[in-house]
C-alpha cells in the first residue's frame, strides 16, 4: 500500500511541474467575452480600461459570441466587428492598465476583413496619439503591413502577404524599444506557426525602425468608409506580453489530465492486484 500511495503522490506532483499554458508576463489580453451588443462602454479584458467610441456616430462596433479562431491558437470568447456608416474613423479604444516602453513588447490579434478596400487596424496609442503604429491593411493597398505617425517616411512597410476577404490572419508585432537611439525596432509576422517558442525562428515580414520613440499607451481598432469601397472588419484576441509566448499563446497539450489518467489506471491495478495477493 505504500508504494501505490507514492505513486499517487508523483502523479499529483507531476502535474503541478509539467509544462503549462501560464503567462506570467502577460499584460492585457482581450477575447471580447463580455456581452453581445456594442463594445462601447463595456468593460474591457485583463489589463485593459473600458472600450470608448473613436469617433461618435461615424458607425457601429459591435460583440458577437461567436469568436475568430487560428490554426493551434488557444482562443475563447466573442469577436469585435467594425462597420462604418459615414466617411472618417470608425472603431474602439481602450487604454492598457500598464504602459510599456522599455525592453521587448509582444502584440498579437486577430483580424478578419469580410468587405471593402478602405482600411482596418489595430493601432499602438502612444500618449494621446492613436496610431503611432498602425498594423493592418491600408487603404489602397492590397497587402498587409504597418504605418502611422511613428513611421512618417519610412520605407519597406508592407508586407507581401495578400489582404484575403473573409479569410482569419494571426498579427505578431515585436517591438524593441531603444535599439537605434531612442528609436523602436518593430517586426511583423504575418501567420505565425504558434507552436514555436524561440523567436530567433520566427520570420518578419516587415522589419523596420520608426523615426521617433513611443510608448504603448493603448490600443485602438478600427475600420474605413467609403462609396463602394467601405470595410468591414472582425477582431479579435488581442495580447501584449513581454515573452513571445504571452502573445501567441498555443492550445496547450493536456499533459496533466493525461498524467492523471494514467497515474490512476496504474493505481487501480496495483490495488486490485495488492487486493488479490493479501487473499491469497
Amino acid at each position: 500500500m505504500k508504494r501505490i500511495t507514492t505513486l499517487l503522490l508523483l502523479c499529483i506532483c507531476g502535474c503541478f511541474t509539467s509544462p503549462s499554458s501560464s503567462q506570467a508576463t502577460l499584460i492585457a489580453y482581450e477575447s471580447f467575452s463580455g456581452s453581445e451588443g456594442t463594445l462601447i462602454g463595456q468593460t474591457g479584458g485583463t489589463g485593459l480600461g473600458a472600450w470608448s467610441e473613436l469617433v461618435s456616430g461615424h458607425g457601429t462596433t459591435t460583440v458577437y459570441s461567436d469568436g475568430l479562431t487560428y490554426s493551434s491558437l488557444d482562443t475563447t470568447g466573442g469577436r469585435a466587428y467594425i462597420v462604418p456608416a459615414v466617411s472618417g474613423k470608425t472603431g474602439a479604444s481602450s487604454t492598457l492598465t500598464t504602459s510599456v516602453n522599455t525592453g521587448t513588447a509582444w502584440l498579437s490579434f486577430l483580424i478578419n476583413s469580410d468587405s471593402g478596400t478602405r482600411y482596418c487596424d489595430l493601432s499602438i496609442t502612444s500618449g494621446s496619439t492613436a496610431e503611432t503604429v498602425f498594423i493592418g491593411h491600408n487603404s489602397g493597398v492590397s497587402t498587409w503591413g504597418l504605418s502611422g505617425s511613428a513611421l512618417t517616411g519610412v520605407t519597406s512597410t508592407n508586407s507581401s502577404v495578400a489582404v484575403n476577404p473573409g479569410v482569419t490572419t494571426l498579427m505578431l508585432l515585436r517591438v524593441d524599444f531603444n535599439t537605434s537611439g531612442d528609436n523602436e525596432r518593430l517586426r511583423l509576422y504575418i501567420n505565425p506557426d504558434v507552436t514555436i517558442t524561440d523567436p530567433d525562428l520566427l520570420t518578419a515580414q516587415v522589419d523596420v525602425t520608426t523615426i521617433s520613440s513611443f510608448s504603448i499607451d493603448g490600443i485602438t481598432i478600427a475600420a474605413g468608409y467609403g462609396s463602394g469601397t467601405t470595410t468591414k472588419a472582425s477582431v479579435d484576441e488581442i495580447r501584449v506580453g513581454t515573452e513571445l509566448k504571452d502573445a501567441v499563446a498555443a492550445v496547450p497539450e493536456p499533459q496533466s489530465s493525461v498524467l492523471v489518467a494514467a497515474g490512476l489506471c496504474l493505481i487501480l491495478i496495483l490495488s486490485r492486484k495488492h487486493t488479490l495477493t493479501t487473499r491469497v
